[in-house]
């Protein structure tokens, strides 16, 4: 039986997030920690261009080595990093155009925006009532719960970007993770 292919996460995510890691920790710490990588993760880090993709394993390393060295806890580090690197990611048009989107339509577009983001697994929205959504990721049951914890981050900081507030809660259901969001306009 074959081994299947590592999970990737897109190199424009990941660069973003190298800025917040370098803010955070220092740019002398960050390149230290990543010349302490084994070879093939350093090289893969190192290697990172806007179009490019990294093995979830290789970005994960960098954040958890990172955040034990600043003495942070692996899940609220991830967090971290992830919901800053999503809010720039998302920030200058981006902003502007999901701000203009009605609910329904950010609904619909989380699928995709996943899908550009991570090449394992499937995202599908179902819209429950007015401000609640049920997103089911699927086709990566052995998801590890830092890459569930950086999701339920991703998601929570784009709403953040389009002016909502949102309660994210998730659970492993069989082979899929279910994230229900209720969302609501941030006050201004």
């Amino acid at each position: 039986m074959a081994v299947p292919r590592e999970t990737r996460i897109f190199g424009a995510v990941l660069l973003e997030q190298r800025k917040v890691l370098a803010e955070l920790a220092g740019e002398p710490l960050l390149e230290s920690i990543i010349r302490d990588l084994p070879e093939d993760q350093r090289d893969e880090y190192e290697g990172l261009t806007l179009l490019s993709w990294c093995r979830h394993t290789t970005a994960t390393e960098v954040v958890v080595r990172v955040g034990a060295a600043l003495g942070k806890r692996p899940e609220a580090f991830q967090a971290e990093v992830v919901r800053a690197g999503v809010e720039r990611l998302f920030g200058g048009i981006w902003k502007v155009l999901l701000r203009i989107s009605s609910d329904e339509a950010l609904i619909k577009r989380s699928a995709m925006l996943y899908s550009k983001a991570c090449d394992r697994g499937r995202m599908s929205a179902e819209s429950i009532a007015p401000g609640r959504v049920k997103l089911t990721l699927s086709e990566w049951p052995d998801i590890p719960d830092l890459a569930i914890i950086a999701l339920a981050a991703g998601i929570d900081s784009v709403l953040r970007v389009v002016g909502r507030r949102a309660v994210i809660t998730h659970r492993r259901e069989h082979d899929v993770v279910v994230f229900d969001v209720h969302a609501e306009a941030a006050p201004s």
